[in-house]
C-alpha cells in the first residue's frame, strides 16, 4: 500500500406640542420642499440663524448674537423664542423640508415645532435642523448674500448632515441604512448650485431609509420580503454590489451593474426583488419566479428634489433555501518521510521513504552517537538530528547535528545544547524556530546557528516525541501510550489521549494536521500510522511499511509535493 496516500486524509470529524407663534400661523409656502435652503421672504432680511446640535447654536450674521434668544428647554422637536427687535418671518427647516411662519406683520416672541414641517417619506415629521429669524431691518450688511448661498448656505450643506435628523424621522427603520445618504447629492440637484452642495438629500438619505413596502415605497425603511417568501440574498452598493447576508448564501445570487441600473442571475427561483434608494423602495413582483432579471433606479419614486435616487441596496426574495454544508474534499498530498533508527549505541542509521513508498537507507551509519531525535526545517529544507546521553568514543551528548539528506552524513553545530539528553526535536511552523525535549529537564529552544539550548518549561516528565500543531499554538508530546499537549500562551499542560497504539517514540505533524507516529516494539515493521487528535483514534487506512528497523527514534516529513 502506498505509504503516502493517508497523508492527505481530511476530517470534518410622543407627546405632541403646539406652536403658539403667530397665532393664526399664516405661512409662505407651507411645503417648501424644492430648495432645502429657503431664504427670508421678500422685504425681510436675515436677523439670526440657529442650528440644532445638542442645543440651538447661533450661526450668523456675525454681530447679531444677542438679538434673538431661544429659551431653555428647547429641543429638536420644539423651541420658544424671544427677540429684542421685530421678527416678521421664521423659517423652520428639518432634513429636506421647510415651513415658514409669519405674514410680515411682525412679533417679538413665539414658538416653533417640528409638527409644522411636512411629513417625510416615512410618514413622520423630521426633527428641526435649523431656524432662521427674518425682520425688516438689516442688522448685518450682506448677510443675505451668504445666505443666498453660497458660502453661508454652504454651511447648510452641513445641514445635509442634519440628514441624520432625517434618519431620526426614519426611526421606524434601519438607522444604519442612513449611510445611503450618499444619494442625497441627487436631491441636492434640485436646488441652486450652492444649495446643491447642501447635499440636501444627503439629509434625505440620512432619512435612512424610510423605505416603504409596495411599489412606490415610503413606509418602513427596512421592508421585509413579502409574505410567503424569505430573504435569499441582500447586496449593498459600494463601488460594486457587495453581498451582505444571509450567511452561507453568498453564491446564490450574482448582481452586476452600477448605482443606476444592473442585472442579476440566481441559482434559485426569485419571486420578488426589492430595490432601495435613499428613503424609497420599489418591489418587482416576478410572479411564479425567475432566475435572472434587471433593475433600474428609474423605477424608484422621485425624491424631494424631483430625482430618482441612486440604488443603495437590493434584496432578493424566494422560497426557503436549505443551505447545504460545504463539503471539504480530501487533499491529495504526497510527501517524503525521513526516519532515524538507533536500537543500540552502535547502529544509528538514517532512512527515507519516498512518495512511491520505496524505502531507502542513507549511506552512512554512525556508531557510538546515540541519535535519538530528528526533524525537518520546512523553511530551509534542512534535516536536523540530536543525540541522547549515551554516546561513546568522544562523541557528545545533547548535541544537535545537520544531516545530509542524500548521504546521511552529519555535521555538528558549534556547541552542545547544554542539556544531557535530547530525546526529540520539533520545528515550530510559525517562525521555524527549533525546539527540543531534554529528558528530566523539560522543554528547551535551540539556536540553529550556535546549537545552544535555552530552558523554556522545566519538568521531569519523560517525553519521547514532540511536534507542533500546524498553527504553532500547541506542542504535542508522546510518552508511552499517552498524548500530552502544552500551550505556551497559557502554560497549560493537558493529557489529551491515553490510547496511542504502543509505546510511541517518534511523533510528527502531517500537512493535514493529523499526527504521524512510530511505535516501538515491532521486530519487523515500522508501525507508522496517522492519529486523529480530536477523536483519539487511529485513522483507518494507516500504512504499515516493511523495514529492517526495530527502534525508530524520530521521524520527519516534507511539505506536500
Amino acid at each position: 500500500m502506498n505509504f503516502l496516500k493517508w497523508a492527505g486524509v481530511a476530517f470534518v470529524s410622543c407627546t405632541m406640542v403646539s406652536a403658539p407663534a403667530f397665532a393664526d400661523k399664516p405661512n409662505k409656502g407651507d411645503k417648501d420642499k424644492g430648495n432645502p435652503n429657503v431664504d427670508c421672504p421678500a422685504g425681510s432680511e436675515l436677523i439670526s440663524k440657529f442650528n440644532w446640535g445638542s442645543g440651538y447654536e447661533f450661526e450668523k450674521p456675525s454681530g447679531n448674537e444677542s438679538i434673538v434668544t431661544i429659551a431653555a428647554g428647547a429641543s429638536a422637536a420644539q423651541a420658544d423664542w424671544t427677540t429684542t427687535g421685530t421678527v416678521t418671518y421664521v423659517v423652520l427647516k428639518g432634513a429636506t423640508v421647510t415651513y415658514t411662519y409669519g405674514d410680515g406683520t411682525g412679533t417679538n416672541s413665539g414658538s416653533v415645532s417640528k409638527l409644522d414641517l411636512p411629513l417625510n417619506g416615512g410618514g413622520n415629521h423630521p426633527d428641526i435642523s435649523n431656524v432662521k429669524f427674518c425682520g425688516t431691518t438689516d442688522p448685518l450688511a450682506g448677510g443675505d448674500a451668504g445666505d443666498a448661498g453660497d458660502a453661508g448656505d454652504a454651511g447648510d450643506a452641513g445641514d445635509a448632515g442634519d440628514a441624520g435628523d432625517a434618519g431620526d424621522a426614519g426611526d421606524a427603520g434601519d438607522a444604519g441604512d442612513a449611510g445611503d445618504a450618499g444619494d442625497a447629492g441627487d436631491a441636492g440637484d434640485a436646488g441652486d448650485a450652492g444649495d446643491a452642495g447642501d447635499a440636501g438629500d444627503a439629509g434625505d438619505a440620512g432619512d435612512a431609509g424610510d423605505t416603504g413596502s409596495g411599489s412606490n415605497g415610503g413606509g418602513n425603511p427596512n421592508i421585509s420580503c413579502p409574505e410567503g417568501s424569505s430573504l435569499l440574498s441582500k447586496f449593498n452598493w459600494e463601488s460594486s454590489y457587495v453581498f451582505e447576508k444571509p450567511e452561507g448564501n453568498a453564491s446564490i445570487v450574482s448582481a452586476e451593474g452600477d448605482a443606476e441600473a444592473g442585472s442579476w442571475t440566481s441559482t434559485n427561483t426569485i419571486n420578488y426583488v426589492i430595490l432601495k434608494g435613499a428613503t424609497v423602495t420599489y418591489t418587482y413582483d416576478l410572479g411564479a419566479g425567475a432566475t435572472s432579471g434587471e433593475f433600474d433606479k428609474n423605477d424608484l419614486p422621485l425624491n424631494n428634489g424631483g430625482k430618482h435616487p441612486d440604488i443603495s441596496n437590493i434584496q432578493f426574495c424566494g422560497s426557503e433555501v436549505a443551505v447545504e454544508p460545504e463539503v471539504v474534499e480530501p487533499v491529495v498530498c504526497q510527501i517524503d518521510v525521513y526516519g532515524v533508527h538507533d536500537e543500540s549505541l552502535n547502529d544509528t542509521v538514517f532512512f527515507k521513504i519516498d512518495i512511491n513508498g520505496e524505502l531507502v537507507q542513507l549511506e552512512e551509519t554512525h556508531d557510538n552517537h546515540d541519535i535519538e531525535a530528528l526533524d525537518l526545517d520546512w523553511e530551509t529544507n534542512e534535516l536536523y538530528a540530536a543525540s541522547g546521553d549515551d554516546p561513546t568514543h568522544g562523541n557528545l551528548e545533547g548535541q544537535v547535528y545537520r544531516v545530509n539528506k542524500e548521504t546521511g552524513a552529519i555535521t555538528a553545530l558549534p556547541n552542545q545544547t547544554g542539556f544531557a539528553e535530547v530525546s526529540s526535536l520539533a520545528f515550530r511552523p510559525t517562525d521555524n524556530s527549533l525546539w527540543a525535549w531534554a529528558d528530566g529537564e523539560g522543554l528547551i529552544q535551540v539556536d540553529k546557528t550556535t546549537g545552544i539550548g535555552t530552558s523554556v518549561f522545566v519538568t521531569p516528565q519523560k517525553i519521547e516525541g514532540i511536534t507542533w500543531s500546524l498553527d504553532g499554538t500547541i506542542l504535542y508530546g508522546s510518552e508511552e501510550s499517552n498524548l500530552w499537549s502544552y500551550t505556551p500562551a497559557t502554560g497549560e499542560v493537558a493529557l489529551l489521549c491515553d490510547n496511542l497504539p504502543g509505546s510511541v517514540e517518534a511523533l510528527e505533524t502531517m500537512p493535514s494536521g493529523d499526527l504521524l507516529f512510530a511505535a516501538h516494539g515491532s521486530r519487523t515493521v515500522l508501525e507508522a500510522a496517522v492519529f486523529d487528535v480530536e477523536s483519539c483514534s487511529v485513522i483507518a487506512g494507516a500504512a504499515y511499511v516493511d523495514t529492517p528497523y526495530t527502534d525508530v527514534e524520530g521521524i520527519a516529513v516534507t511539505e506536500c509535493k
